[in-house]
């Protein structure tokens, strides 16, 4: 049912775009075409390829309302290297753009980037991995669209908090039954995390490139806010990065499940869903975390993002929840930002935006909103 009503809703999409780009064409604009360079730090990142795929409907879309200039839009793919990035922006500069948006691969480097920007008079508008504060603000046309870290984690730890606490009081409710009611008090209420009873939530975390600022707030906000604000009491089995990827994380899974202390592990936190699947991978290889068995060992597992792959994760039941990082909301302020900023001044109606950063909020996704959320 609900593949039948995303694809009516796509042809919906479709029609009214064909319809408004066939108006614009009509009386067609004599203006030359605003174009636009995107460097995407890493094509093999699931969550930057959904952020590109929205990009690209949100560019798009710009071509049709009021019938403005065409664009041409351009992406490139550093793969992982910044020098590699660096020749992508000299080029953009070189072909004459009119703005460059930059997925950084070393947000620590954004300097080069801007001040060969600068020296050429083209705006930038960096995205979801955030320079230097410092050199956001050496430019007046520099901008930034992406998330706050530090709500990830907060959410993550509410998720995990809530399901603890839930879980702590059904245990009390089953206990105080038995013993003054003389009944069983417990429901339909099966423990999900502390697989041991020890009061304790023994946990490993996966966490992306080290220095990366997501990772390190992803990963220091969330057991703050556990331990601080909800008061759980946790012990940390095992930490390591897994680089934001799938495969990593699953052979890092694999060594822990194999290690001493692999049958006291009741959670995983993710900062990002790829890794979280990744856990899930090895977790199946040992027979764990199985979609649609009942009882057995089930490891509490949390990721961000909410990829399409999560999703389909969460609607299975072996992974537990996610936190959205919302592409659709920030793939529009960057169109947004980046066509405005073309013609002299930036700007975009999306709630938030102070005339050079743009956040999102981030949302929490379980199995009782899922299905919403694709």
């Amino acid at each position: 049912m609900m593949d039948m009503i995303k694809r009516f809703k796509l042809i919906i999409w479709s029609a009214a775009l064909a319809a408004a780009l066939a108006a614009c064409s009509e009386g067609a604009s004599s203006e030359r075409r605003v174009k636009i360079g995107v460097t995407l730090y890493q094509s093999n990142d699931v969550f930057i390829n959904e952020l590109k795929d929205e990009l690209t409907l949100a560019f798009r879309a710009k071509e049709a309302p009021g019938c403005g200039a065409p664009l041409k839009l351009s992406f490139v793919d550093a793969g992982g290297s910044q020098s590699v990035q660096n020749n992508q922006v000299n080029t953009f500069i070189a072909q004459q753009y009119d703005v460059i948006c930059v997925n950084m691969v070393d947000r620590t480097a954004a300097s080069a980037v801007i001040d060969k920007a600068a020296a050429a008079g083209v705006a930038i508008v960096f995205f979801n991995r955030e320079p230097v504060r410092q050199d956001l603000m050496r430019s007046s046309n520099l901008y930034y669209v992406g998330a706050a870290a530090d709500q990830a984690g907060e959410i993550q730890a509410d998720i995990i908090a809530r399901a603890w606490v839930a879980e702590k009081a059904a245990a009390f409710r089953a206990d105080f039954g038995r013993r003054v009611l003389g009944r069983d008090w417990a429901g339909e209420f099966r423990p999900v995390m502390d697989l041991n009873g020890d009061a304790v939530l023994q946990y490993v975390m996966l966490e992306g490139e080290p220095g990366h600022q997501d990772a390190l707030m992803r990963t220091d906000v969330a057991i703050r806010e556990l331990t601080g604000a909800w008061r759980v009491k946790v012990e940390r089995l095992a930490s390591d990065t897994a680089m934001w990827q799938r495969s990593q994380a699953r052979e890092k899974m694999a060594a822990w499940l194999a290690a001493d202390f692999g049958a006291e592990i009741e959670c995983v936190i993710s900062n990002n869903d790829s890794m979280a699947l990744g856990a899930i991978d090895a977790l199946r290889e040992n027979g764990l975390n199985l979609p649609g068995a009942s009882g057995g060992r089930r490891l509490t597992v949390v990721g961000v993002d909410a990829t399409k792959r999560a999703l389909a994760a969460i609607r299975e039941g072996s992974l537990w929840a996610t936190v959205m990082n919302d592409s659709k909301s920030q793939a529009k302020a960057i169109a947004d930002i980046a066509v405005s900023a073309a013609g002299g001044a930036a700007s975009t109606d999306a709630e938030g935006f102070d005339g050079k950063f743009f956040y999102s909020d981030y949302k929490p996704v379980t199995a009782m909103n899922a299905e919403i959320m694709d």
